[in-house]
């Protein structure tokens, strides 16, 4: 299922995140969505232990 996130960045970063998905022909939210993906699946596990 797929939810709706809103993010609050620097306007340069946002700038940014835009050519770079334009270079790569992916949307935004595809490129975050492979990056909290590449997290440790233990990730969970290690803030349950804090």
């Amino acid at each position: 299922m797929k939810v709706k996130l809103t993010l609050r960045l620097d306007e340069n970063a946002i700038k940014k995140a835009k050519l770079y998905s334009q270079k790569r022909g992916e949307s935004i939210s595809s490129l975050v969505e492979k990056f909290f993906s590449s997290f440790d699946e233990n990730v969970e596990e290690i803030y349950r232990l804090s």
